[in-house]
């Protein structure tokens, strides 16, 4: 895969790229069945191209980087696998979930298998700061999961829940993936480490309200049906936004519309109450702040290529 952002780092992820899809693959023909299935299914892996674009702001990509990102790809993947038995989703990347083509049973030990090899090939670094980074992850996700369960269950719809949510996942998972580059660098740099896992912690937010925005787009092309999260009951920043700024009148018809999982009637009203203006503004003033933070980057084509992994983010239409 070449893309924008990409550029600096195209032999190695290349390598990457190849080292990746044997780690995601086991003897067992059901096994492998199903990670044939995951593989065909990859998107553009934002995740590993930040480890190694980071370890190249670090004096280098080492050959724990590149495990590295593998680890940390894997471990993404089985908390996918996961999410989508806890979700019952029937569609994950525009295709079935391994949920709906095995079973439930077979997705989670599937999920624990790709979790045990994230955690073997983590090992393989022989950098005990690489598997803390990455077995902290798995718990923060975890956690995070169960946050987001528990606020959609309870009806919390606040700004203070979400951030404390995506914290635990998707600026979580960022912020690691960049932490993971500079430590496993050939020339590991602490102040560099922290601007860098800043930028991952914004880049994650960022994603997450895109993925928001995303679910109150009909015409959007996610790979999963639109309005999934609503439906769920999920709060998502352009619901929150409309919740909080309307009276007990407007409270009581969202809610009631939560409940009876009136989708179109949601995302008519994030619309035209400003809940999707107000998601876009805010991932805008994230944007600008990920590209300040990345300012002392003295590498030209790597910080260009960090300008568009932001813009790409913020830009993309799935």
């Amino acid at each position: 895969m070449h893309t924008s952002f990409t550029a600096p780092i195209d032999k190695e992820f290349r390598e990457f790229e190849s080292l990746y899809k044997q780690a995601l693959s086991a003897d067992n023909t059901t096994l492998s069945k199903m990670f044939d299935m995951l593989y065909s299914s990859t998107g553009k892996q934002m995740r590993p191209a930040l480890v190694l674009l980071s370890a190249k702001i670090c004096g280098g990509i080492s050959k724990a980087s590149i495990n590295a990102a593998i680890a940390v790809e894997l471990l993404h993947l089985a908390s996918l696998v996961h999410d989508d038995v806890v979700d019952e989703a029937d569609m994950r990347r525009g295709k079935p979930s391994i949920n709906s083509c095995f079973d439930n049973k077979l997705a989670i030990l599937g999920g624990d298998y790709i979790l045990s090899s994230a955690l073997d090939v983590a090992s393989q670094t022989g950098n005990m700061r690489v598997i803390r980074v990455i077995t902290l992850l798995g718990k923060d996700l975890c956690e995070g999961e169960v946050m987001q369960y528990n606020n959609a269950k309870q009806r919390i719809f606040n700004e203070n829940a979400y951030y404390g949510v995506i914290g635990k996942k998707t600026a979580a998972l960022f912020s690691a993936c960049a932490e993971l580059g500079c430590i496993t660098a050939e020339k590991p740099d602490s102040h560099m480490t922290g601007i860098m896992k800043e930028f991952g912690r914004i880049v994650g937010i960022c994603f997450q309200i895109k993925d928001d925005i995303f679910d109150y787009s009909p015409k959007a092309d996610t790979g999963k049906p639109n309005g999934k999260d609503l439906d769920e009951g999920k709060a998502t920043l352009p619901l929150i936004h409309i919740f909080t700024h309307t009276d007990e009148s407007g409270k009581k018809k969202l809610l009631e519309a939560i409940s009876a999982k009136d989708v179109p009637y949601l995302q008519q009203c994030a619309l035209e109450q400003g809940g999707l203006e107000y998601a876009m503004s805010k991932m805008d003033e994230l944007r600008k702040k990920a590209l300040e933070i990345i300012a002392p980057v003295g590498d030209i084509a790597v910080k260009s290529a960090l300008e568009n992994y932001i813009s790409y983010i913020v830009e993309r239409e799935k």
